[in-house]
């Protein structure tokens, strides 16, 4: 079951990209909440993809997030970041290039994305960490991507 989970997510992450755009200009790390770590990625190393939780699947109209989360016990740190997950922005469709970043914090806490109810354009999802405060997580109909206000990217 791992094996054909790792095959199909390197499938998947072999297409993400970290695409521009204009305007706003992309933000390629920042800081949610009062600690929270936010970072474009454009790969994710292998022994990421070996410690990653069976991705959870939400999807609102043809946007689609994947929410990978790695197991506490091996997840690297990194500047005193422990890397809580790695999540995929894109839409239902063959050749589509997602937008993908990265989550981490001090220690570890519990990363969750829920749909909001309503209107399916714009796509908008809350992002929580923990006890933070939900952020919006929004996917325009053109591809933009937003998190908290800052642009992720654009979905080809």
């Amino acid at each position: 079951m791992k094996q054909v989970f790792l095959i199909a997510f390197s499938a998947m992450i072999s297409s993400v990209g970290c695409a521009s755009a204009t305007p706003p200009p992309v933000d390629p790390s920042f800081v949610i909440g009062q600690d929270v770590n936010i970072a474009i990625t454009d790969h994710v190393t292998t022994y990421e993809m070996w410690n990653l939780a069976p991705s959870r699947l939400i999807q609102k109209g043809d946007v689609v997030v994947s929410l990978n989360v790695l197991d506490v016990e091996a997840a690297p740190i990194e500047a005193g970041k422990q890397l809580l997950a790695v999540v995929l922005v894109g839409e239902y469709g063959t050749g589509v290039e997602p937008v993908a970043f990265r989550v981490s914090a001090p220690e570890s806490r519990k990363v969750e994305i829920v749909p909001r109810s309503g209107e399916t354009s714009p796509a908008i999802f809350d992002l929580s960490v923990g006890n933070e405060k939900a952020v919006p997580l929004i996917v325009e109909p053109d591809g933009r991507v937003t998190l908290a206000e800052h642009a992720l990217g654009v979905i080809k």
